[in-house]
């Protein structure tokens, strides 16, 4: 994926600065600049560039499906719903980890689940949970919405 400037990012929750600066060591902003024009003027070669501008690989096809606007939507994996149902069976903590997987740590039909996850196993001061750490106060209500399924 690259954005409006051809700059190659993932699409994915989990990435970290490193991955889509310089992923995995190589330079993807280099090739997108190569194949679109868009973006920084690369100002080294990258291991790809000179193997895309000196091969007979064909990607007039791919060059030709640039478009500045990309209308689709990439699921993968299951919706949180679905989740819920293939999960029913999981003991409270490990259903609540697998909501976690899925990018719901506060969804709202899962956000007493992680509270209380979080107050059990004394993990607010995480660093992953840190700056949440002030709403470890707010009382956790006794009884929960109901989810729809």
């Amino acid at each position: 994926m690259t954005n409006d400037k051809g700059v190659y990012f993932p699409a994915a929750g989990r990435n970290y600065p490193g991955k889509y600066i310089n992923p995995y060591g190589q330079n993807h902003n280099n090739l997108i600049y190569l194949l679109t024009g868009f973006g920084e003027v690369p100002n080294k070669a990258s291991a790809a560039g000179p193997f895309l501008a000196s091969s007979t690989l064909p990607v007039d096809g791919v060059i030709n499906s640039w478009t500045p606007t990309l209308d689709t939507l990439y699921h993968v994996g299951h919706t949180l719903q679905e989740g819920f149902i293939l999960n029913a069976s999981q003991a409270h903590t490990d259903k609540v980890i697998f909501q976690w997987t899925s990018g719901a740590y506060f969804h709202p039909d899962v956000v007493f689940e992680t509270a209380q996850l979080l107050n059990d196993s004394n993990m607010w001061g995480h660093v992953d949970f840190a700056l949440l750490e002030p709403l470890s106060f707010f009382p956790i209500p006794a009884s929960r919405p109901c989810r729809r399924l």
